[in-house]
């Protein structure tokens, strides 16, 4: 209130590394990054396992199991 009008363009936040967790914004990138690969090798890895040993197979026994591993790949 006290700084006066609003001037369109100049942004109010002064941005900073202490908005991060610990300080740390690559390491929350880096996180980010690690998940999303995660989440890639998960449905690669689960759609080669479908197309070499079909959906019957011992890595997909029980169909729960396959329902949350696409929900999952999905929702993340």
């Amino acid at each position: 209130m006290e700084k006066g009008e609003v001037v369109k363009g100049v942004p109010i936040v002064e941005l900073g590394d202490h908005l991060f967790w610990f300080n740390c914004p690559r390491l929350i990138l880096y996180l980010i990054n690690f998940v999303l690969f995660q989440n890639a090798f998960l449905l690669a890895f689960f759609t080669w396992i479908w197309y070499q040993f079909g959906l019957t197979s011992c890595f997909h026994e029980h169909i729960e199991d396959v329902i949350i591993r696409i929900s999952m790949g999905v929702l993340i």
